[in-house]
């Protein structure tokens, strides 16, 4: 008995066997079969269930990777928004440093001459952090108008504002130019 088992044997029975203990000997036979077969089927589920996982996570890696190398380039883009360095001003000395939290953001700042006489000097941090917040400060950027166009004189700050809100305003609600039935944007 002792060899059988040993040689993968389930059960032994003595001769002459008797008939309940055939019975429960080949039930638990049969019943240990189908628990191997589940165990063999559980662990060959589980091995493709990882081999799919490990794919996921190096194609995350793969892109988490790419984000952080559009982050920084976006925050190169960004810095290249912020002056080199002030315009001289008379009697008047301007300095600044821009450290950004991580590395783009919605911080903004610049000094700007308008006329022999006047400058403007603006600070703007969008709501928020990375790349939204940074497309933001640019969008306003570039809706700051301080400057009449057909006079050349500077705009009152009120005026410049007023003008830029509106503008972005106006932008972020423009309808989506991919959406058919020219439904607005959501909300930034």
């Amino acid at each position: 008995a002792v060899e059988a088992a040993r040689l993968g044997a389930f059960d032994f029975l003595a001769k002459p066997p008797r008939a309940e203990e055939l019975e429960v000997s080949v039930r638990n036979a049969l019943e240990r079969r189908r628990l191997l077969q589940e165990q063999a089927r559980l662990h060959a589920e589980l091995e493709l269930t990882n081999q799919a996982l490990l794919s996921k996570v190096r194609e995350l890696e793969g892109k988490s990777e790419l984000i952080q190398r559009d982050l920084q380039r976006a925050e190169v883009i960004q810095r290249a928004l912020l002056p080199k360095t002030p315009p001289p001003i008379e009697r008047f000395s301007v300095h600044a440093m821009y450290r950004p939290g991580r590395y783009v953001g919605g911080d903004l700042y610049d000094v700007v001459r308008l006329s022999h006489r006047h400058m403007a000097m603006y600070v703007a941090d969008a709501t928020g952090h990375g790349v939204t917040a940074a497309m933001l400060s640019v969008l306003f950027k570039q809706q700051l108008v301080m400057v009449n166009d057909d006079t050349g004189d500077p705009l009152a700050p009120a005026v410049v504002l007023h003008a830029a809100n509106q503008a972005m305003a106006d932008a972020l609600a423009a309808p989506r130019q991919d959406d058919p039935l020219g439904r607005p944007r959501a909300a930034v």
